[in-house]
């Protein structure tokens, strides 16, 4: 449903394994993991950056990729 994007923020948002793409959800919602992947879903669980991210971001769009199957994590704000 989404597709994997180049990482528009390689540097401050890149994930620690040097892994600089990310996955945008059919809404237009960026995150840097896709949590239906296996081995995105194991570097996000720990990735306190991304999770904090994911709690303090109110994007209503999130409840919609939820609603259709998507999982993203590491949301990045609409200015990143």
């Amino acid at each position: 449903m989404g597709t994997y994007i180049d990482n528009p923020n390689i540097g401050s948002n890149s994930n620690r394994n040097g892994n600089n793409s990310g996955y945008e959800s059919s809404s237009g919602t960026r995150y840097q993991y896709d949590n239906s992947n296996p081995s995105d879903r194991l570097r996000y669980s720990t990735d306190l950056d991304a999770h904090r991210r994911d709690q303090m971001n109110l994007n209503p769009r999130r409840n919609f990729d939820r609603g259709t199957g998507q999982y993203g994590g590491g949301i990045y704000s609409d200015n990143d």
